[in-house]
């Protein structure tokens, strides 16, 4: 699939909730015996992880962090941006299974690697088989963006002999972001295609929804 074909439904929600009270839900993000939630990540990018978070399913566990209800109001008004004004059908908002809250700070260049999320194809982390993949549909909604021709933004570009691409400006499908901007990656763009955030001065925040499907 050319770059021309590829489909990325779009959406923009009307109210856009504060960012920094966003950052503020951290501290609502806990573990089942009440003590917070680290972020992990770089000085470049922190992320605060809730649903079944990846290192603890690395590691054979369970573990359900419950989401706080604005993380599920966002989902869902995310879901219907994207069904109203892209006229896609997406799962409620019940099948999203884990969120990331990733806030990119200042100078953070080239902050998010090309990847393709653990998909049914593919199940396999740190080279090794495991017993769970990331779903069908990813939901991305940009809380705050980072605006100016060098600013961040999602980036997708097709592999190069079967890996990762480096980043190609004309190869390259740029996502323009704005406060409230909703994307959805499925099928040849979810499951064929690399994503990664590229550029930026800093300064974004921004949420990504994915299901867990276990083997």
């Amino acid at each position: 699939m050319s770059k021309n074909t590829l489909h990325i439904p779009t959406a923009k929600l009307d109210k856009i909730f504060n960012a920094q009270s966003l950052i503020a839900l951290s501290d609502q993000i806990i573990n089942s015996d009440g003590s917070p939630i680290t972020p992990v990540g770089t000085k470049a990018r922190k992320v605060w992880e809730s649903g079944y978070r990846f290192e603890d399913m690395l590691k054979g566990e369970r573990n359900f962090i419950s989401f706080p209800k604005i993380i599920t109001d966002i989902c869902q008004k995310a879901i219907s941006a994207l069904t109203s004004q892209s006229g896609e059908n997406i799962p409620s908002v019940d099948n999203f299974t884990n969120c990331i809250i990733s806030q990119y700070n200042k100078g953070s260049n080239g902050i998010l690697k090309y990847h393709i999320d653990m998909n049914k194809d593919h199940p396999y982390a740190r080279g090794e088989l495991r017993d769970f993949h990331w779903g069908e549909h990813i939901i991305g909604v940009v809380l705050h963006a980072d605006l100016g021709k060098k600013g961040a933004r999602l980036c997708l570009q097709p592999p190069e002999n079967g890996r990762s691409p480096a980043f190609n400006y004309r190869a390259a499908i740029q996502i323009p972001e704005e406060d409230g901007t909703v994307f959805l990656l499925k099928g040849d763009a979810r499951n064929k295609w690399f994503h990664g955030v590229k550029g930026g001065k800093g300064n974004r925040l921004s949420l990504t929804y994915r299901s867990v499907e276990f083997l």
